[in-house]
């Protein structure tokens, strides 16, 4: 915890570039709080930067779903080499596996259907 981090003060100043450097350089970055346990998502939307909060808001929406997309498409015990199928192939555990990542799939396709409908409504508030 620092007590003048400069990327949380450039969040707070709404200095999008210096923001998007600094964590295209150091992605930690964006676990900083300040003494308040204020992180830069919070102090982006206490001090009206809206170009920040944004930035922060798809940065880390995009860390989520990578590290979800790596995890579904790694199999747990690998592949047998010379038959190309599952080492778990057949195993209660394996079939729980697929069972939901299948449920995880879906509920992704869901989620991303609704935040693009939302995302290209004409409503605007």
């Amino acid at each position: 915890m620092k007590e003048k981090s400069p990327f949380l003060v450039a969040t707070k100043m709404g200095v999008t570039e210096m923001v998007v450097e600094t964590l295209g350089k150091f992605l930690v970055a964006v676990e900083d709080m300040n003494q308040e346990k204020k992180n830069a998502v919070l102090l982006a939307v206490e001090n009206r930067q809206p170009n920040v909060y944004h930035y922060l808001w798809e940065s880390r929406r995009g860390t989520y779903c990578n590290s979800a997309f790596a995890s579904t498409t790694t199999l747990p015990g690998g592949v047998k080499q010379e038959e190309g199928t599952p080492v778990f192939e057949g195993e209660p555990s394996f079939d729980m596996f697929a069972i939901s990542s299948l449920v995880a799939l879906c509920f992704s396709i869901t989620f991303e259907t609704t935040f693009l409908s939302i995302l290209t409504s004409h409503y605007q508030v």
